[in-house]
């Protein structure tokens, strides 16, 4: 027992050493509140015959506020007792006025899609469109769905509003309903098709708690408050875990790009300390959709029936589906975009491959269908965040394109 510990302790362990292609840029390192860049989808040269006949979209939510008020009190209540107390240093004085601030600009908003967060939809709808050819999207019928969320109805709107600011004249119908939820969310108990599922267990034993712990030890997370408060007597007696509260800190520092670039926290964590909490929440991620991806199979099942559909009536049709992170990983697991696919047998190579950061807010997953009508074959363009992504293990066509029925087995 003593020695399967030692292995799993070390193991974890062997996640702080950064792998080839772990991440490419430090903004990574705070996962699914990554803020990227969403430009222009980029461009392929269609074969010749085929003309796009169909988009099936899953996106996840922009950039939000935390889901609850404690988000943002668990950090700045601490740091106001430091001040009461005087204990505080000077970054922790600095730390504590910008927290004070930066709440102030959420209090009340919990949940809810940021400005910024609206702007991204309203960008990407826009480049979408541009994508597209305007015949194409003169005559489609376009359709919007979303989880019950209330920062994805809003999403959904943003999205909407950026098309039809586009192009006015679009054929579009949004819905909100329970009986839609297989599409975007089918693990919410409201779902009329509702099934509950059973997540299978880590294959290495270890949890998101264990993991956390493992890289963020109570040493090394008390030298990061010794940053904010003077005293390690008054860490020790006042802070029940600085573990815990080091990953709300860091939860709360991820989150600051979602409301904008005005106030930020940069200063307290080095590069390598937030390696190790996006360690730690990448394996989440990894143990909240792949372990649970049973749960999530319907978006799938759902975006097969569409296509077969559209396939067998030529409907021009754009399918529009906006839900959350841990769907959208799920999916992507499964239909094996770029790596996620890849179950490693070892616990430390799980950052070669499966990157949470893949969905950052605003998040879209995109498969552009051709058809050619001379012989009715269909190709599918599949986008991730406006670039043309592969599909691992499917041989490509034109240098981009996968034919269907490579690619439609993945969806069953």
């Amino acid at each position: 027992m003593k020695k399967t510990l030692l292995a799993l302790l070390l193991s974890l362990f062997a996640l702080t050493a950064p792998a080839a292609g772990f991440y490419q840029e430090p903004g990574q390192l705070y996962g699914v509140y990554h803020i990227y860049d969403y430009g222009a989808f980029e461009k392929a040269k269609v074969p010749r015959g085929y003309k796009l006949l169909s988009i099936n979209h899953y996106g996840r939510h922009g950039a939000r506020y935390q889901d609850s008020e404690d988000a943002y009190t668990g950090v700045l209540d601490a740091l106001l007792a430091g001040r009461r107390d005087g204990v505080l240093t000077p970054l922790g004085e600095s730390v504590c006025s910008r927290t004070e601030a930066f709440f102030a600009l959420c209090k009340d908003h919990y949940g809810e899609l940021t400005e910024r967060g609206w702007n991204q939809e309203l960008c990407i709808a826009e480049n979408m469109y541009r994508a597209a050819p305007a015949s194409f999207w003169k005559k489609a019928r376009i359709t919007a769905s979303s989880s019950m969320s209330r920062r994805c109805m809003m999403t959904m709107t943003a999205f909407c509003t950026g098309l039809t600011r586009s192009n006015p004249k679009l054929n579009l119908y949004a819905c909100n309903s329970k009986t839609l939820l297989d599409a975007t969310n089918p693990g919410d108990k409201s779902n009329v098709n509702y099934v509950e599922t059973k997540p299978e267990p880590s294959p290495w034993g270890a949890s998101y708690t264990s993991v956390l712990f493992s890289q963020i030890t109570e040493d090394r997370a008390t030298d990061i408050l010794l940053r904010l408060f003077k005293d390690r007597e008054y860490i020790r007696t006042h802070f029940s875990s600085a573990v815990g509260y080091c990953a709300g800190l860091y939860n709360m520092v991820a989150g600051m790009g979602c409301v904008g670039d005005d106030i930020r926290i940069d200063d307290v964590f080095t590069e390598k300390e937030l390696l190790c909490f996006y360690n730690a929440i990448n394996y989440g991620f990894f143990e909240w959709s792949v372990l649970n991806k049973d749960c999530f199979k319907p978006i799938l099942t759902t975006m097969l029936r569409e296509a077969d559909e559209d396939i067998a009536t030529g409907s021009e049709t754009v399918r529009l589906k906006f839900g959350h992170d841990v769907n959208l990983l799920a999916i992507m697991h499964m239909l094996q975009v770029e790596d996620l696919g890849i179950f490693p047998e070892k616990l430390e190579d799980l950052g070669r491959t499966w990157h949470c950061w893949m969905t950052p807010m605003a998040a879209n997953l995109e498969f552009f269908f051709y058809w050619n009508p001379r012989d009715g074959k269909v190709l599918v363009l599949p986008y991730l965040n406006g670039r043309i992504v592969r599909i691992a293990g499917l041989d490509r066509i034109a240098g981009s394109f996968y034919r269907w029925e490579d690619l439609r087995p993945r969806f069953e």
